[in-house]
């Protein structure tokens, strides 16, 4: 079976610790998501390439696609063994939509019963980001419930039942569930990663190996979401991740 992480943001490959302290020392005001050059997109896609088994990814800034665009062209050329899937993740009245298979960029702040339905006039696929978890963005099992009776038009194509960046249990359980009682989508799993180490922790199984083979799995729901349950060598994770985790310790170290 084919694997697919459908939730990398495009920064994961980057310096963002040293653009950071740039930004703060130069008193600017800085972005909650900074915008990947070349370099960081080849550190990303060499890590996919050489650290994982994916056979398919998308890069999924946030309200960005030049950069999906950018790294699809760099693994082309570059010849790269797996295939990347052009997509933004798009802000909406409502949650975070994984929007994939995407050419245009989407309109931030729209409703996203219509965010879905310009998603669709473009042939991609809707994907509802982190449903009901505690992640900022996450579409609450209310507006769900209210999205999925408008009617086929506005229904998202799969939910992301495992996003690796969530560690509690209880929520892959609760999305699970509920897509399987009640909104029978396709279940859909990703990473949501700001760091190298994180790619592939959460991802998607499907039949075959293609971006193709993909989005024809997600429209017969038949895929499987799934996690790594080991996280890889601090070695991995860049100056931002390093620097997460050594104030994790550190804090754990006080409340001793």
């Amino acid at each position: 079976m084919g694997h697919a992480d459908l939730h990398i943001h495009a920064t994961a490959g980057a310096d963002t610790l040293g653009r950071f302290l740039d930004y703060v020392e130069r008193g600017a005001y800085l972005p909650v998501h900074l915008t990947a050059d070349d370099e960081s997109l080849l550190r990303l896609l060499d890590y996919v390439e050489r650290e994982t088994n994916l056979d398919v990814i998308a890069i999924t800034g946030h309200n960005d696609i030049a950069s999906s665009h950018r790294a699809r062209e760099l693994a082309r050329e570059r010849r790269y063994r797996f295939e990347v899937v052009a997509g933004l993740e798009v802000t909406t009245q409502e949650g975070n939509l994984l929007a994939l298979f995407q050419e245009r960029l989407l309109p931030a702040g729209l409703p996203m019963a219509r965010t879905i339905e310009l998603v669709h006039d473009q042939g991609g696929l809707a994907i509802a980001s982190h449903p009901m978890s505690w992640l900022g963005g996450s579409i609450g099992q209310g507006n769900l419930d209210r999205l999925m009776a408008e009617g086929k038009d506005a229904t998202p194509d799969g939910l992301e039942v495992i996003n690796a960046r969530i560690s509690n249990r209880g929520y892959t359980e609760r999305a699970r569930h509920l897509n399987e009682k009640r909104y029978k989508l396709a279940e859909v799993g990703g990473s949501g990663a700001h760091s190298l180490s994180d790619i592939g922790m959460g991802y998607t199984l499907f039949y075959g190996q293609t971006a193709t083979d993909l989005k024809k799995a997600i429209l017969e729901k038949t895929t499987m979401a799934g996690r790594m349950r080991q996280r890889r060598s601090d070695a991995t994770l860049g100056p931002f991740g390093t620097l997460a985790r050594a104030i994790s310790h550190l804090w754990k170290g006080r409340r001793q």
